[in-house]
């Protein structure tokens, strides 16, 4: 990894040069860019600034647009895509094998034979030794900037198909658990997979917005029109994760839907119990309130089995009306039907 030139300390950047046969070849970024300036060699910079300004300055070395270095100012906010003079700038989510479910904004400035891409922290999530293993695998259809750009699209378009199955996957289980047993299921794991679920769609809105404007580039800087072929892998991926988001989004809202029934089920259970028991017992309270007043003429208590009577009265009440709720299906198995 090297510093970056004329004392911009705080910018890291690793460079690998596009060779001949179309693989990448990890180089100093310094010399990199000075067989650039001399009309030689093609190559792709990854670029991490503490700032904006930093960024800013680093870039000021070798590209002098003021559009470019204006809107580079402005990065971060949003995905878009700006055709300039000189270069094609354009802003796509990301996402990473490390970290699947923290997409970021990737910066990607396309100049003539040169690639610059920006990350926001020197402890971005594209390390060197992430893009060393890349330059083994990898080999362009072509020896150009276009074909890496086009690599590029085509694997976070991949990466975000990938996570997408992923979170299919978690939605059938967490299904099939609610299918088996409503109560395995905690609130928690459905609000998490809404959550990655929403980040996840967002990341595909914000490609959708860029992808499509991509294919018609045709240029010095960038031409895809030439690999369009293989571009619109990269596009279709993108449609074919919009369209299982939506269906990932539906299902998360039943999985929630059937969450709240199965919950308010219980609730209407236990109110259930206790209005049972306060039907058996609403009976005995009564027989008690009427053998607690205190009027002097009350024939039954001076019979001599009077209390004996009047509990047996209690018990036989309250067994008849627990048979009653019983086999009308109101205690024990609540999913016995009325007779």
């Amino acid at each position: 990894m090297d510093e970056s030139l004329e004392g911009t300390m705080s910018v890291e950047t690793t460079c690998l040069e596009i060779t001949d046969d179309g693989h990448l070849r990890q180089t100093e970024t310094d010399a990199a860019i000075e067989r650039w300036r001399d009309g030689t060699g093609s190559f792709w910079i990854v670029c991490r600034g503490d700032g904006p300004t930093e960024v800013i300055d680093w870039l000021r070395t070798f590209a002098h647009d003021p559009a470019l270095l204006e809107v580079v100012l402005e990065r971060g906010h949003t995905a878009k895509f700006l055709p300039l003079e000189e270069a094609v700038y354009f802003e796509t989510p990301t996402v990473t094998k490390a970290h699947p479910d923290r997409p970021f904004l990737s910066t990607f400035i396309c100049l003539d034979r040169l690639v610059v891409q920006i990350e926001d922290s020197p402890a971005g999530h594209t390390e060197s030794s992430d893009l060393a293993t890349v330059s083994q695998m990898v080999t362009l259809r072509e020896p150009s900037t276009s074909a890496l750009i086009c690599f590029l699209l085509v694997g976070q378009s991949t990466a975000v198909r990938r996570l997408t199955l992923t979170l299919r996957g978690e939605a059938r289980r967490l299904a099939t658990r609610m299918d088996d047993d409503p109560g395995s299921v905690a609130i928690d794991e459905i609000v998490t997979l809404k959550r990655r679920v929403r980040d996840v769609d967002e990341t595909v809105d914000e490609q959708l917005a860029v992808f499509p404007l991509l294919k018609a580039v045709q240029g010095t800087p960038l031409d895809l029109v030439r690999l369009t072929d293989l571009y619109q892998v990269a596009i279709t991926n993108t449609q074919s994760s919009d369209r299982a988001i939506d269906r990932l989004t539906r299902q998360a809202e039943d999985l929630q839907a059937r969450y709240d029934l199965n919950q308010q089920d219980k609730t209407n259970r236990r109110l259930g119990v206790l209005t049972i028991l306060s039907a058996i017992f609403l009976p005995l309270t009564l027989l008690a309130g009427i053998y607690g007043m205190n009027f002097d003429i009350m024939p039954e208590l001076h019979f001599r089995y009077g209390y004996l009577a009047v509990l047996v009265a209690m018990a036989l009440t309250a067994a008849g009306l627990f048979w009653y709720f019983w086999s009308r299906g109101w205690i024990g198995d609540t999913r016995r039907k009325d007779e």
